[in-house]
C-alpha cells in the first residue's frame, strides 16, 4: 500500500493535481494552465523517465541522493523556460508567481540534496498544500493530511527517515509561505 501511495503521489502527479485545482478555481487562462502543466508536471516526469531509461539514474523516484542534482538541474531549465513563457504572455499572475515559487523551492531542495536526502514527495505535496490554502482559503488545509500520509508511506518503505520527511514538511511550508506572502501581497 505504501508503495502505491508513493506512486500515486509522485511529485509530477501532485503538482498536476494542485495546478488543476487552482486552474479550476481561480485561473481561466488555458494557455497558462497548459504551460504550467507541461513545464512543471509532464516535462519533469519525462526527463526523469528518459534519464532512467538511459541508465543515468537508478529509478523513477531518484532514490539515490547523489543522482538527484543532475535531474534537478535539467528540470530547473524547464521550470525557467515555463516561467519565462508565463511572464512573456502575461496570461496568469497566479501561475507565474507559483512558477517562481516552484523554482525557488527547487533550488532550496537542490542545495539540501547535495548533502542530505530530503523527501521531494513530501516537499512537493506540502508546497502545494500551502499554496492551495493561501490562494483558495482555509478549506484546503486538509491537503496537509496528504503530506502526513505520504510521509508515513515514504518512511515505511524505507525511502526516507522521519527527519528527512519532517524537514521536507517544515522547510516547504516556510519557503512557500514566505514567497506567496510576498508575491500575492497579502
Amino acid at each position: 500500500m505504501e508503495r502505491l501511495i508513493s506512486i500515486i503521489f509522485h511529485p509530477s502527479i501532485s503538482s498536476f493535481l494542485g495546478f488543476l485545482i487552482i486552474f479550476l478555481a481561480r485561473c481561466r487562462s488555458l494557455l497558462a494552465f497548459a504551460d504550467i502543466i507541461f513545464f512543471f508536471s509532464i516535462l519533469p516526469f519525462l526527463i526523469t523517465l528518459v534519464m532512467w531509461k538511459l541508465g543515468k539514474i537508478s529509478d523513477l523516484f531518484v532514490s539515490r541522493r547523489e543522482e538527484r542534482a543532475k535531474v534537478i538541474i535539467i528540470v530547473l531549465v524547464g521550470y525557467i523556460l515555463g516561467s519565462a513563457f508565463l511572464y512573456y504572455f502575461n496570461s496568469s499572475p497566479i501561475f507565474f508567481y507559483l512558477s517562481i515559487a516552484y523554482i525557488v523551492n527547487t533550488l532550496v531542495i537542490l542545495s539540501i540534496s547535495l548533502k542530505y536526502k530530503i523527501s521531494i514527495h513530501v516537499a512537493t505535496i506540502t508546497a502545494i498544500s500551502t499554496a492551495l490554502t493561501m490562494i483558495l482559503g482555509i478549506k484546503f488545509i486538509f491537503f496537509y493530511l496528504f503530506s502526513i500520509i505520504i510521509g508515513i508511506a515514504r518512511v515505511k518503505i524505507k525511502a526516507h527517515t522521519v527527519d528527512q520527511v519532517l524537514s521536507a514538511f517544515i522547510i516547504s511550508i516556510i519557503v512557500t509561505f514566505i514567497q506567496l506572502k510576498i508575491y500575492l501581497g497579502e
